[in-house]
């Protein structure tokens, strides 16, 4: 399932902005077949992590010879996670590499999360079948060498993982498995998980598709809700936490039409899908908590603005326009502050890191 990032996405949706003097740079190997990349930011260092759909030359940072591509014994994948990072804001970048050899199978849903001492979490599926382990490693040196794999489904397994760290290295992932939504804790680094089931939809599927953190000390998921394989109406929910979700209290914040079906798309979540972000404020004002969902045409419910431009790679628009829900302060209206855009993108199977200025 593609997923966009957070804060970027927000930023390349504002409308009115005009984008100039974008410059572009190909990552991975070359080779193509790169798909769904995340990206994270800490300082002058920026880190890039997706899923690769083709053979591999590389060892993992370990050392490790990978398993085979698309081979004929049972432990084999159809993908492989690559990582590249630059030191200079993006002006030059690091070779291609593999953090952790594929343990079951085929990596999928990359995350990348910052933690406390500049420490980068990466999350992402592993294996060959709907659910998998949900795998979570760690670099303390910038990428460069990764801790052993640890699964935070507790051997349950999941789908759609959404990793958040806080400031003190506790790590919270998202999934769900069967109808049933699940936080995983850990509270010593990532070392192990303790995953719990949360109440978040009433019925049908719900899909974690986006997280963030505000400065009060609170954890936030958003989730996609929708039944009959994303043929139903799509709702849209907030959950809120400040307690490592321990407690935890559910918004929900609208309701559209569901997804399109592709003959021959294969199981790929069909429903539509809600990011959310937070615009930090001086206290004792509260953060401005914003979300955005693609409700479609029949999108009903909180208040805010619908948006019906969204500006994506290329110029490329949104087929439906989105809702615009506010939560905290509940303000329709964003306040235009950001001045300066870095996103990744796909296209034809290749990603991109872009850059540049925000006018308007």
């Amino acid at each position: 399932m593609q997923r966009m990032f957070v804060g970027l996405f927000l930023l390349s949706t504002l409308p009115g902005f005009a984008q100039t003097g974008i410059t572009s740079y190909r990552l991975g190997d070359n080779t193509g077949e790169d798909w769904e990349p995340a990206v994270l930011a800490d300082g002058s260092y920026v880190y890039a992590f997706w899923p690769h759909y083709l053979a591999t030359p590389y060892r993992d940072s370990s050392g490790t010879t990978c398993m085979p591509f698309k081979g004929s014994a049972r432990f084999t994948t159809s993908s492989y996670m690559y990582f590249q990072s630059s030191s200079n804001g993006g002006t030059t970048r690091s070779t291609v590499s593999i953090p952790r050899c594929p343990v079951q199978g085929n990596n999928v849903d990359a995350q990348l999360a910052l933690g406390a001492n500049h420490r980068i979490y990466a999350g992402y599926m592993d294996g060959n079948t709907q659910y998998t382990p949900i795998e979570v490693i760690y670099s303390d040196d910038h990428g460069t060498t990764w801790s052993q794999p640890v699964d935070v489904t507790n051997g349950h397994r999941g789908d759609k993982d959404i990793v958040l760290v806080d400031r003190n290295d506790n790590v919270m992932v998202a999934f769900e498995n069967g109808g049933k939504q699940y936080v995983s804790i850990s509270t010593n680094g990532g070392a192990s998980f303790t995953a719990r089931q949360v109440n978040v939809a009433p019925s049908g599927v719900a899909l974690a598709t986006g997280g963030t953190l505000d400065t009060q000390g609170n954890a936030y998921f958003a989730w996609s809700g929708t039944i009959n394989n994303g043929t139903g109406p799509t709702t849209f929910y907030a959950q809120r936490s400040s307690d490592l979700f321990s407690t935890y209290s559910v918004y929900s914040l609208d309701k559209g039409q569901g997804g399109p079906q592709v003959t021959g798309a294969g199981r790929d979540y069909g429903g539509g899908s809600i990011q959310i972000a937070v615009q930090p404020k001086t206290p004792p004002t509260h953060d401005r908590v914003i979300v955005i969902d693609n409700a479609g045409a029949g999108s009903v419910g909180c208040a805010g603005t619908h948006l019906h431009e969204i500006l994506g790679h290329a110029g490329s628009k949104l087929e439906h326009p989105v809702q615009l829900a506010v939560l905290a302060e509940w303000q329709p209206a964003l306040a235009r502050t950001w001045r300066r855009l870095a996103w990744l993108s796909i296209h034809r199977g290749n990603v991109f890191a872009s850059e540049g200025d925000l006018d308007g």
